[in-house]
């Protein structure tokens, strides 16, 4: 049995620090309130990211408002126990200036979750007190987001006190959610920008909060562990659309908190979406610097009022080096315990000074303007900026000149720049240090990041006259290394690791036919350089399979995926094996070798040690399976691979999307489509955040969701149609036409479908040209373009023309699959089409025809 000792040795440190916060915060509760910051002063010592989490935790006590304060007539008077709007009272949640919340559950047992339930309390009744509760419930009534607490029901008690039902959330203040899981500035971004999207949708619906702080802003957990935000208290919120300009009075409790109150609330001046713009300002800096942008050196109306409408905040960046507790740099290899800017203290986080310049800096200061005016106008405006910088893309707060935009478009493509390819800018300098640089980085990813400051400092070499309207382009961040390379004839070793950086580069960029004649030359010189049998010729090889599956040129691709796992078998890289057993098992499952690609897969699966090869194994294994029609052995292996991205990367990274695609056609093909719907709507936000509208990977997933939409939700599997399409047109990824079309031709036969064959015929006659140019004209894709083409032809005056067309696609699948699904639907729509023509008796006789066919052909396997 473990000791004391033991389990104190094995305590979670993010449970000690909460802990430690509940703890003073609840002896405070004990201390008189004249003495108590005096107190929370002494036990929370220096530690400033404590006390911050103290108060945030009394925040719904920072009114001033103790038990007492209502008199003995509220301490003594009973709770409701039964019988309001058909709930029980099971637990006290928090008390206000006027109100009181309870944790509620249904009386008759309906309803198992339990609510929140609040009440007016005894004694505060007043008249005033019901126009402000009814505002509230107004206010509510008109909000619909998942992150926003929501409405459920309302009403008087007996002894007439407002009330209303809302839903419960059991989390923690947002900044007491950070501190405790130690988030890094990624997920603090994530967080933010949950709440920006929850406030601009009561901006949309004209309705301000006013009082927005971290303890308005719970954070809890979903099932996954994924954390949600929700915002809370719409007490003193202002509907911009309503006549009532009603002064808070002090029965209403704070009207306001000066610690994130905007200088025209302090001056008693009118209030805008831009209040809560300056309020998001705050909490924004809170997340990021570890302390509020302003301290007040007593809480007087007048010098809360001096300091917010005068007092200029320290930006951010600068913020973070001056605080008064500093700790001696430290190596760039550093635990993340030891962040310097947390000032030597382990519960202090702050983000790196040098994440925080320039976008960051800026975003929080435009958000904390003085003047109205000069912020952000809403909560969505600083969403958009703040989803730009961790796209990558320049910010608005921001200056746009060339060098700027060029950092920006480096950083947003930094998962497909490798080290390598990094490198391949940076050798533009041409030095023999640099050289010895690129050759050493090769060998060494950990140095990715230094490598990639060293590239953006060198981007002058691309030149900005030679781009379009002084754009970045795909392929302008290859030309420099291309160049580069072609000079270095005389150091063959440095010039194969330089193309094989490009190559990959090209490949995460879905520029697959320069990648591939890189990758090309690369395997050519290291064959010349290193002989046919050196291993270092599997890592090109393995790139150029994944290029040329993407150009559908699969013999090639099995050729270079097998010489590839010919030469890692006896090596010592178990994850460079895995990865190329899974290029390769893809390109066999693709030529239809289900068995080698099942059993490539499972041995990828066995060899694979990093997180994101292991996800791709686990997915590709899964599959096989689905392909094999194992799916119920599939399903769990999806499972297991989302589970494992969202640890390892997270549920916002468009690696973890990846896995939720894979893991939601699966399902869709189980035929649960509401969870599909909900799995590809999950994926579909983390690429749009990631790579925005123009990028094949969110196309991919609008595709989908329209298709899942098509027969039940046709206006809804339009919108998703038409903005797959425009994100394909968008997008510079080599192929991704064919995918373009998929969108083009499902529009077109949506459009069909609903009565619209005008709009329709453009749309499927561009669809099946394509089609039959890529994939031939016997490709079954094809053939049902074209047969959707014929019968808008029909419907819109070219009977006889479209009539033609499926009388020869009957023809033709008749020779090869008689009773086949595919020739019954070309007979269905020749039947439409000799409606649409008059010819009702020849109509009626090909349907006769088709239930025919569907007799002979028997039941349908279940």
């Amino acid at each position: 049995m473990a000791s004391d000792d033991d389990s104190v040795a094995e305590r979670d440190p993010t449970s000690d620090r909460l802990r430690r916060s509940l703890d003073i915060a609840g002896e405070a509760y004990d201390v008189p309130t004249v003495d108590r910051e005096a107190f929370l002063d002494e036990a929370c010592g220096e530690d400033t990211a404590l006390r911050q989490a103290v108060d945030d935790l009394m925040a719904f006590d920072a009114e001033s408002h103790t038990l007492l304060d209502g008199g003995l007539e509220e301490l003594f008077a009973p709770p409701p126990v039964e019988g309001v709007g058909g709930y029980r009272v099971v637990g006290e949640l928090g008390r206000g200036g006027m109100g009181i919340v309870y944790a509620a559950e249904r009386v008759d047992g309906t309803f198992e979750k339990t609510v929140a339930l609040k009440l007016v309390q005894h004694g505060k009744a007043t008249a005033d007190a019901a126009r402000r509760f009814a505002r509230e419930r107004r206010v509510l009534a008109r909000l619909d987001h998942p992150g926003i607490a929501r409405l459920l029901d309302g009403g008087v008690t007996p002894d007439g006190r407002p009330y209303f039902i809302m839903e419960r959330v059991d989390g923690v203040p947002l900044t007491a959610y950070a501190a405790a899981h130690d988030l890094d500035t990624d997920a603090r971004l994530a967080l933010l920008l949950d709440v920006c999207d929850a406030v601009a949708h009561a901006h949309r619906l004209l309705i301000v909060h006013r009082d927005l702080k971290p303890s308005n802003v719970f954070v809890a957990e979903d099932e996954t562990g994924a954390p949600q935000v929700k915002l809370l208290d719409f007490g003193i919120a202002k509907a911009l659309d309503e006549d009532d300009e009603e002064l808070l009075t002090q029965t209403g409790g704070g009207a306001l908190t000066p610690a994130y109150a905007a200088p025209e609330q302090v001056a008693g001046e009118p209030v805008t979406a831009a209040t809560d713009v300056y309020a998001l300002g705050v909490m924004a800096y809170e997340l990021l610097v570890g302390k509020r942008p302003y301290g007040f050196a007593s809480r007087a109306p007048a010098e809360v009022a001096r300091v917010v409408r005068e007092a200029q905040p320290t930006r951010p960046s600068e913020a973070v080096r001056t605080t008064t507790r500093t700790a001696a740099p430290l190596p760039a290899d550093a635990p993340k315990a030891e962040n310097p800017a947390r000032g030597g203290d382990p519960d202090r986080w702050a983000a790196p000074p040098k994440r925080l310049r320039g976008d960051l800096d800026a975003i929080v200061l435009q958000a904390l303007r003085k003047e109205p005016e000069r912020r952000y106008a809403t909560a969505a405006e600083l969403a958009v900026d703040l989803r730009r910088h961790v796209e990558g893309r320049p910010v608005r707060a921001r200056g746009d000149g060339w060098g700027y935009r060029a950092n920006r478009f480096v950083r947003r493509h930094a998962l497909a720049v490798s080290v390598t390819a990094a490198l391949a800018l940076a050798l533009v300098g041409g030095t023999a240090a640099v050289l010895w640089q690129a050759r050493e980085t090769a060998r060494e990813a950990a140095r990715a990041n230094a490598t990639l400051d060293y590239v953006l400092g060198m981007f002058e070499a691309v030149d900005p006259v030679e781009l379009e309207g002084g754009q970045l382009r795909p392929a302008d961040l290859l030309a420099p290394g291309l160049r580069q390379a072609a000079a270095l004839d005389d150091q063959p070793l440095v010039q194969a690791s330089l193309l094989e950086g490009l190559g990959r580069l090209g490949v995460g960029l879905g520029l697959f036919a320069t990648a591939d004649s890189v990758l090309s030359r690369a395997v050519d010189v290291r064959r010349r350089v290193q002989g046919a049998d050196h291993a270092e010729l599997a890592a090109p090889l393995t790139l150029l399979a994944r290029s040329r599956i993407a150009e559908r040129r699969y013999d090639e691709a099995i050729e270079a995926g097998e010489e590839a796992v010919r030469l890692l078998a006896e090596g010592r890289d178990p994850d460079a094996l895995a990865e190329a057993q899974v290029v390769l098992g893809t390109v066999r499952e693709r030529r239809g070798d289900t068995e080698a690609a099942t059993a490539l897969m499972r041995s990828a699966v066995r060899h694979a040690r990093k997180p994101a090869l292991r996800v791709e194994a686990l997915t590709g294994l899964a599959i096989q399976l689905t392909d094999s029609d194992s799916l119920d052995a599939a399903l769990p292996l999806f499972r297991q691979a989302t589970g494992l991205a969202v640890r390892a990367f997270g549920p916002t990274d468009p690696r973890t999307a990846d896995a939720l695609y894979d893991r939601a056609n699966a399902v869709q093909t189980a035929g649960d489509t509401e969870e599909a719907s909900q799995l590809h709507a999950q994926a579909l936000a983390v690429y749009e955040r990631a790579y925005g509208r123009g990028d094949y990977r969110t196309g991919r997933s609008l595709y989908t969701l329209a298709v899942l939409n098509h027969a039940a939700d046709p206006a809804a599997a339009e919108r998703y149609y038409r903005d797959a399409l425009t994100a394909y047109e968008a997008s510079t990824l080599d192929g991704d036409h064919l995918w373009r079309e998929y969108a083009r031709v499902g529009l077109g036969a949506l459009l069909l479908s609903t009565d619209r064959p005008t709009e329709a015929l453009p749309l499927l006659t561009t669809g099946a040209a394509t089609f039959a140019e890529d994939l031939g004209a016997d490709d079954p894709r094809t053939q049902a373009a074209r047969a959707q083409r014929a019968l808008a032809l029909a419907q819109t005056g070219r009977a006889s023309e479209g009539l033609a067309m499926l009388r020869r696609l009957d023809a033709e699948l008749a020779q090869v699959e008689p009773t086949g699904g595919l020739r019954l639907s070309v007979l269905e729509k020749l039947a439409q089409a000799l409606d649409a023509s008059g010819q009702a008796r020849a109509a009626d006789g090909v349907r006769r025809q088709i239930d025919g066919l569907k007799r002979d052909a028997g039941p349908s396997p279940s």
